[in-house]
C-alpha cells in the first residue's frame, strides 16, 4: 500500500471502508511482526502509515470534521490490526481511548484544536497515566501542581504505551494543594520532559511501554481541565468510557488468538510432518491435530461472538444511557473479556502441540502469540472480571465505576 491508497479521516464515514484499510494495513505488517518482536523493535514506520491513514481519526465526533465513529466499530477495526500485530494495536488503543476523553474532558478550545490536529493527521496521543510503587494501580505520586497562573509537573510514570510515537501525552497526577487528582495536556517536546524507552516486558515488544520523567514541566492552565470533569468521565453511573476501554482490551485479546491459530494452520499445512504412527501421509490428516484445530476453533469463534454481543450493547448504552443500560454494557465487555484471555491463552499455548518440536525454533517466533497475550491481559486481573459476572448473576447487582470497570 502506498500513501495515495490511503483515504483522508473525512471520508471515513463508512465502517467498512475503515475496517478495509485496516484489514490492508494490517495485512501489509504480518511478514514483518515476528522480526521487530525478535528485535524490539518499534514500529515508526508502521505507526506513521496508521496516523496518516484516517483511522486515526475514528473517534472525532462529525461537527469536527471526523467519522464519529460507534464505539463498537472503533473496537472491531482496533481487533483487526491486532490479528497481525498486538503492539501497533495497543498503540493504537491508546490513542482511541484518549481522544475519546479528550472530547469528554478538554476545555472547548483545546477540544476543537486536538479534534482538527487528529483529522489532519498531525496529533498522536500517547498517555503518562500508571505508575509502578505505588500502593495500589489507582493511586499516583506524580503531583500537578499550581505555579501562578500554569502547573507544574513532577514525578514518573510507567507502562507509557506508544509514548515514542507521541506528540501530546495525557498525563494524570495529584495536586498536593487539594489531594485532587488532575489531568493534563502536554506536548512531548516539553522541557524537563524525558522519555525513557526501557520496556522490558516479556510480550508487546514493540509498544515502548515504558518510563516517562517529568522534572518541573509547566503546563499552561488551558491544558489542566477543571478536575470535575475529568473525574466524571470514570466516576459517572452512565459515562461509558471505561466500558469502552474493557472492549478495546476484549478485541486485542481475540485479534491475538486470531493470529496464533492463523500461523498454526499455516505451519500445519505448510511444514509440519505427520506423526509415523498416524497412518497419514499429512499432518493436517493427523486425527489428533484435527481435534485440537477444531477444537480451538469453536472456541474462537464462540468468544468472536461473545465479543460482538458485548460491543453491541455497549452501543446500545450509549444510545439510551442510563445506569441499568450502562451495567449491562460492563457486564457484557467482562464476559467478552474473560473468554479472550482464557480462550486465547489456550490457543497461544495449544499451537505448539500441533504443530510439533521443529514450531520452537526462534525464527519462527511463535511463542510471541503467547508472550503478547500473557502481557497484556494482566492488564487488570480476570478474576475481578468473574467476580463482577457472578455477582450480577446470583445477586443482580452492577459493579460500582472505576478506571477498570
Amino acid at each position: 500500500m502506498t500513501s495515495t491508497d490511503i483515504a483522508p479521516a473525512h471520508e471515513l464515514v463508512a465502517q467498512g471502508a475503515a475496517l478495509a484499510l485496516a484489514g490492508q494495513l494490517a495485512e501489509s505488517w504480518r511478514d514483518s511482526a515476528a522480526e521487530r518482536d525478535r528485535e524490539r523493535a518499534f514500529p515508526h514506520e508502521e505507526i506513521a502509515r496508521l496516523k496518516a491513514s484516517g483511522l486515526q481519526a475514528l473517534g472525532v465526533p462529525c461537527e469536527h470534521g471526523g467519522p464519529g465513529t460507534s464505539y463498537g466499530d472503533r473496537a472491531r477495526t482496533l481487533g483487526r490490526l491486532a490479528e497481525t500485530d498486538p503492539s501497533i494495536a495497543q498503540i493504537y488503543l491508546v490513542q482511541l481511548f484518549w481522544s475519546e476523553v479528550v472530547n469528554y474532558a478538554a476545555p472547548q478550545a483545546l477540544k476543537q484544536e486536538f479534534n482538527q490536529r487528529i483529522v489532519d493527521g498531525d496529533l498522536w496521543l500517547g498517555n503518562a497515566a500508571s505508575e509502578i510503587g505505588t500502593k495500589t494501580s489507582v493511586q499516583s505520586s506524580l503531583t500537578i501542581s499550581s505555579s501562578g497562573s500554569d502547573w507544574l509537573i513532577n514525578g514518573r510514570k510507567f507502562y507509557c504505551t506508544g509514548s515514542l510515537a507521541a506528540d501530546e501525552l495525557v498525563v494524570t497526577g495529584v495536586d498536593p494543594a487539594t489531594e485532587q487528582h488532575r489531568l493534563a495536556f502536554v506536548g512531548v517536546d516539553a522541557e524537563g520532559l524525558t522519555i525513557i524507552d526501557d520496556w522490558s516486558g516479556l510480550g508487546q515488544r514493540g509498544t515502548a511501554s515504558g518510563s516517562i520523567e517529568f522534572v518541573n514541566v509547566r503546563v499552561p492552565a488551558a491544558r489542566v481541565p477543571d478536575p470535575a470533569g475529568f473525574m466524571d468521565v470514570f466516576e459517572s453511573r452512565t459515562s461509558m468510557i471505561t466500558v469502552l476501554a474493557q472492549n478495546f482490551f476484549a478485541a486485542i485479546y481475540t485479534g491475538i488468538a486470531k493470529n496464533a491459530l492463523h500461523d498454526a494452520i499455516d505451519y500445519v499445512t505448510a511444514r509440519a510432518r505427520p506423526w509415523f504412527q498416524s497412518g497419514v501421509d499429512r499432518a493436517s490428516d493427523d486425527p489428533h491435530v484435527l481435534r485440537h484445530v477444531g477444537r480451538m476453533k469453536a472456541q474462537l469463534d464462540a468468544t468472536e461472538a461473545l465479543k460482538e454481543q458485548a460491543f453491541d450493547v455497549m452501543d446500545d448504552a450509549c444510545a439510551a444511557p442510563s445506569e441499568e443500560a450502562r451495567g449491562l454494557a460492563i457486564v457484557e465487555a467482562s464476559k467478552a473479556k474473560l473468554m479472550a484471555t482464557e480462550v486465547g491463552l489456550e490457543i497461544c499455548e495449544r499451537l505448539f502441540q500441533i504443530c510439533g518440536a521443529s514450531s520452537t525454533v526462534a525464527k519462527y517466533d511463535m511463542d510471541r502469540h503467547w508472550r503478547n497475550m500473557r502481557t497484556l491481559t494482566l492488564h487488570d486481573p480476570v478474576d475481578y472480571k468473574a467476580q463482577l459476572i457472578g455477582d450480577h448473576v446470583l445477586n443482580g447487582r452492577f459493579p460500582e465505576v472505576s478506571y477498570y470497570t
